[in-house]
């Protein structure tokens, strides 16, 4: 795993917990999470 990437887990760990969401939240955000950047790489800029 990158250095970076661990940061990131991490960090996002900690705003979980701090937000108190529930397993099924949690799932949810990580979905939405992985469709984000998805689209972030597969959609080009000039569609937006």
């Amino acid at each position: 795993m990158s250095g970076r990437k661990c940061t990131l887990d991490m960090g996002q760990a900690k705003e979980e917990a701090r937000l108190g969401l529930s397993d099924d939240d949690l799932t949810a955000l990580r979905g939405a999470g992985a469709v984000h950047d998805i689209g972030k790489v597969a959609v080009p800029d000039a569609t937006c």
